[in-house]
């Protein structure tokens, strides 16, 4: 089995371009992403060396995740700046994939820099046909056939913008020139005047493309105007495109309704739970890689430690984004009145359910925003 890099370089195309495909990842991606990466080992959370470089695991942790969901996996491989340490997601296109046809189905990247591990398991991996399996790829048929209804449907407009008119011979009498032509050649009686070579010429010209624009066009004697009725679009295009793009969103678990009013500021709020289920899934996939690369790019400190006489198990280091609650600010309220919440978990997603991005405040302060 091998998939080559450019067909992963053609799915990482159409995932950008296609419209409904784009803005399920980037609702995905927005909602677990978010915040500060969390460094935790032994449920005690560290101030480590990572957290200065925040934003490489930012950006890494959102393209990670983008390429799960464009094709199942992703490449990546650790770069030193500055003296510091820290992974980058390979673009796609720029390594293909290779596997064997036995049991243990086992994964390989081929062709691409060395130094370059590949992350995968997610159950999204290849089959050994070597067809993806990843949401993207399922989704793209169905892109693929709204793109061409629309196509089909701006093709129908157009000509119904510039109709084409249909002309047939009248069943008139045979002196009429073009209804018997065998009459005609056989004898000597027919003679074209100068007005009707004129004519001829004329009609001669719009049949090769010369006609003016807005010149009246005359019929050819003899013939008369077929009513034809224009192509048109489908009346139930509108239906069909709906149900098509609600299919889209719902093999990204993603509710249609978050895009169909852009001006609600709580309609982000209001997604059903099958949503925020798919969330917690793919933040548990990322934790466990970003968890397996924090342990591969800071290998050398992990050695370290244990040489100290410290347990392998106690040096399990966890990396992960903390989701924001779907919980409204009165129901976060009574779980810390409640005495269920700590006042740190309160505070941090009551000031992310606001939109603001401040440190914790000591209990009883307030924030200080200039």
């Amino acid at each position: 089995m091998r998939i080559d890099a450019e067909e992963l370089a053609r799915m990482d195309a159409f995932a950008t371009k296609d419209p409904h495909i784009s803005v399920c990842i980037q609702a995905l991606i927005s909602r677990v992403v978010s915040g500060d990466p969390v460094v935790e080992r032994d449920s005690i959370k560290l101030e480590h060396e990572l957290l200065e470089q925040k934003h490489h695991w930012v950006q890494f942790a959102k393209k990670a995740l983008r390429h799960i969901l464009v094709v199942g996996f992703f490449a990546w491989g650790a770069v030193r700046r500055r003296g510091k340490v820290f992974p980058k997601v390979l673009d796609l296109g720029t390594y293909a994939l290779e596997g064997e046809d036995e049991f243990p189905f086992h994964l390989s990247l081929s062709g691409g820099p060395r130094g370059v591990l590949l992350a995968s398991g997610f159950g999204y991996d290849p089959t050994f046909e070597g067809h993806l399996r990843s949401l993207c790829y399922r989704a793209r048929t169905m892109c693929l056939y709204a793109k061409e209804m629309r196509i089909d449907s701006m093709q129908m407009d157009k000509k119904r913008l510039r109709p084409q008119f249909f002309a047939e011979v009248q069943d008139r009498k045979a002196e009429i020139e073009g209804i018997d032509f065998d009459w005609y050649a056989e004898g000597d009686r027919f003679e074209r005047s100068d007005a009707e070579v004129l004519d001829l010429l004329q009609k001669r010209k719009m049949l090769l493309g010369e006609k003016e624009e807005g010149q009246v066009t005359v019929l050819p004697r003899g013939q008369k105007l077929v009513t034809v009725n224009p192509a048109q679009a489908r009346s139930d295009l509108a239906n069909m495109l709906r149900n098509t793009e609600t299919a889209i969103f719902s093999i990204f678990s993603v509710p249609r309704h978050m895009f169909d009013v852009p001006n609600n500021v709580r309609a982000t709020h209001e997604a059903p739970q099958y949503f925020y289920d798919q969330c917690t899934q793919l933040g548990d996939i990322l934790k466990m890689c970003l968890s397996e690369v924090f342990h591969g790019v800071y290998a050398k400190e992990i050695k370290e430690l244990a040489r100290g006489g410290k347990e392998v198990i106690d040096l399990k280091t966890s990396v992960y984004f903390v989701q924001t609650s779907r919980a409204e600010l009165g129901d976060l309220r009574q779980l810390f009145e409640e005495g269920v919440l700590p006042w740190d978990v309160y505070a941090q997603h009551a000031l992310r359910k606001v939109g603001i991005r401040s440190r914790i405040p000591e209990q009883g302060k307030r924030i200080n925003l200039s």
